[in-house]
């Protein structure tokens, strides 16, 4: 529930600041990286929760030194040829292989010729998708990081967000906080207790089941 709320509130433009601030990213590499087992709930919304994260600039630049942990995970991921969450897989590479070092690191990885082996194996968008990330190892593509006017986009996004929400069976009482109320209580108590010892998330994650994760 909490990760399908996160993945909610991350299409708006000010939340997306919140979480990549947050550790969001990190945590999120580091459960994807370590093979944490996830349900497939847990699964689809993490995967999509980075994939917003990653559209922005903030999350994107974030990415840069996580690209061991995030070319293993995505890696992994690929190659489960899952329709579901191959898509945001897809989406996330190209945002970050844009990222010369990403690029590079990749590229020692094999990840182009795992790309080509999967390519056999599929057709349609998801071939499309492929061929499209495979474009960037040969060629210098300048991807855009989106339109700088915040309130169009939460304009749009509010929108999207009700849109959303009238087909989610999941509702809050009327007294409990909620969205970025509730993010923003969520960034100011991690403030608070930054002195305090805090576990790895990528430790924590790896050592956690489906329920303790949800």
């Amino acid at each position: 529930m909490i990760l399908g709320t996160l993945k909610k509130l991350s299409i708006r433009r000010t939340s997306q600041a919140y979480m990549v601030e947050g550790g969001v990213i990190e945590w999120l590499a580091g459960a994807f990286h370590s093979e944490a087992t996830l349900s497939e709930y847990a699964k689809y919304s993490s995967i999509a929760l980075l994939f917003n994260l990653s559209l922005c600039p903030m999350g994107k630049k974030r990415c840069e030194p996580l690209k061991v942990e995030l070319i293993s995970g995505l890696g992994r991921l690929l190659q489960q040829q899952d329709s579901k969450i191959s898509p945001y897989v897809n989406g996330i590479l190209y945002r970050i292989l844009s990222i010369t070092s990403v690029k590079e690191y990749a590229k020692e990885q094999s990840l182009p010729n795992a790309l080509r082996k999967l390519m056999t194996k599929t057709d349609g968008e998801p071939k499309k998708q492929l061929e499209t990330i495979l474009e960037l190892f040969v060629t210098d593509v300048q991807i855009e990081d989106g339109s700088s006017d915040e309130e169009d986009d939460d304009q749009e996004n509010d929108n999207l967000e009700t849109e959303i929400d009238s087909n989610d069976s999941v509702t809050c009482d009327s007294n409990e906080i909620s969205g970025e109320d509730l993010l923003q209580l969520f960034c100011d108590h991690k403030g608070e207790g930054q002195s305090e010892k805090v576990e790895s998330p990528t430790h924590s994650i790896g050592n956690a089941d489906s329920a303790s994760v949800l």
